[in-house]
Order: structure tokens, then sequence, then C-alpha cells
């Protein structure tokens, strides 16, 4: 290449470069100016929206509530009429569930029915008091008097189980969590179940509490009272 034409050139690029550098800054600067202008100028005021009172706010919600629990009963109601076996079992199962919901034995009904059951066996002769029954009760009085029973609301039924230690004891084996009894182990421990008003397995265990089945077995038979 020519010398000259070599200097023409290199002077052209660095022309056309600061030219091109010096308009992208004043473009930049021209934009940066301008752009918050334009912006809050083509932006749409923003309404002023009055806040609700509390009291509004509860009105409707609950409306909103109220009409939203209309809406499913109008639609149970009509999907009932159009199967009305299938509304009649669920009726049934929903009824017989809230009934054993509202009849479930409390702890305090054991102890209750415990003690009139403990009364009711010792109204009959020792002779004629069934060993078992016997002996049920008096191991539910003693874990009683240890603090070893423990209650569990399982909402349509409840269940009596037996616990290793006293509630109230701080030794290690009774607050440690691994020491705790297992789950696998609970049908094992429990004592009674409470269902419908009624604790079965005491119920179970005085079905024939004034029937000793060894009261004849200590004295002899006919035969060999003869020999």
């Amino acid at each position: 290449m020519i010398p000259g034409k070599q200097k023409n050139v290199l002077w052209n690029v660095k022309y056309y470069s600061s030219a091109a550098i010096s308009s992208s800054q004043s473009n930049v600067q021209a934009s940066s100016t301008s752009t918050p202008e334009k912006i809050k100028e083509n932006t749409p005021p923003v309404p002023d929206v009055p806040k609700k009172k509390l009291s509004v706010k509860l009105k409707e919600y609950s409306t909103a509530l109220y009409n939203d629990y209309k809406d499913v009963f109008v639609e149970t109601c009509a999907e009932a009429k159009e199967k009305p076996i299938k509304a009649t079992i669920y009726i049934v199962l929903l009824g017989a569930l809230g009934y054993c919901m509202v009849n479930v034995p409390s702890e305090k009904d054991f102890w209750d029915d415990l003690i009139s059951k403990d009364v009711q066996l010792n109204s009959v002769g020792r002779s004629i008091r069934n060993p078992e029954t016997e002996k049920h009760l008096r191991e539910l009085t003693a874990l009683r008097m240890k603090g070893m029973l423990r209650y569990q609301n399982l909402a349509v039924c409840s269940i009596l189980w037996r616990h290793n230690n006293q509630e109230s004891l701080g030794v290690y084996d009774a607050t440690c969590k691994y020491t705790q009894p297992l789950w696998l182990e609970m049908w094992d421990r429990v004592v009674d179940i409470g269902f419908v008003g009624k604790w079965w397995i005491m119920e179970k265990s005085m079905e024939e509490y004034d029937i000793n089945p060894q009261e004849w077995d200590s004295t002899p038979k006919p035969e060999a009272a003869q020999a």
C-alpha cells in the first residue's frame, strides 16, 4: 500500500471511531435524561383506592363464605334427590360417626365404672365370686394406684393402656424418649377400649362375676364320699 493512502485510511478510521463514540455517549446521556421524564409522562395516574374498614372486610368475607356453603348445600340436596340410596347411606354413616364421637367415654368415666364394678363384685360372697373378674379389677386398681395407666382419645373411641412408669416420675427411664414404649407394642399394652359409652373389656369381665367355676372343686364328689 502507498504510504500516503495508508495515512489517509488511518486518519479516516480514527475520525469515524471518535465520531461514533461521541455520538453514542451523547445518545446515552440524552436517553438517561429523557427516559424518566418520558416514563413519567406515559404512565397513567394510579387512582387512590380508599382503605376498607375491618367491619366491611368481615361482612364481605362472611357473605362470600355463606354463599359458598349455600351453593354446596343446594348442590348436595339436588344430588340427594337424584341418588336417594347413596344419600341415605351417607347420612347413616355420618350420623353413626357423630354418635360415636359424642359418646366417647372419658378417663373419668373409666374410674367411675371401675369403682361401680368393684362395689358390685364386693356385694356378693367371696365363695361365689368369679376369680378372673376379681383378678382383672384388682390389676386395674393396682395400675391406677401406681399411676401407670394412660388415656388416649381417638375421636370415635378411646383406649386405656399400660405404661412402664408413673407419669410424674422424673427418672431417666421415664423421661428419655428412647426408652418409651413402641407403637408396635401398643396392642399388648391396651388395658381397655372405650366405645359408645362403654369400656368393653371391663364389661366382658363382669358378665359372670357372681359365678365361681371352682366353687365345687374343694367339695368331695358323692362317689368319693360313699367310698
